[in-house]
């Protein structure tokens, strides 16, 4: 494992590695979310994006941008984005 990066509710985690790959894992069930995201060579690098929507992966000096919202749709999985309004009235 060479980075990840956590979802601000905790549900989510995002890794990337040296077998090429960054994946999205569901921290409810410690299970990956969809297929690897392919890359050419080892992921150095994985952040998600402040509001959720996007994964950006760093390998080769090249930055891909995923859209987290269509890998979860495609894995039945989109309540993994809802954050909990804990805000006080």
């Amino acid at each position: 494992m060479h980075s990840l990066s956590l979802f601000q509710n905790d549900r989510l985690l995002a890794s990337g590695s040296a077998d090429k790959t960054a994946r999205l894992w569901n921290l409810d069930t410690n299970l990956p979310v969809g297929p690897p995201l392919q890359h050419s060579n080892t992921v150095e690098k994985v952040a998600i994006s402040a509001d959720g929507k996007l994964l950006v992966t760093g390998c080769d000096k090249n930055a891909y941008v995923w859209d987290i919202h269509t890998i979860l749709k495609d894995a039945g999985l989109e309540e993994l984005l809802s954050i909990l309004d804990v805000s006080v009235n």
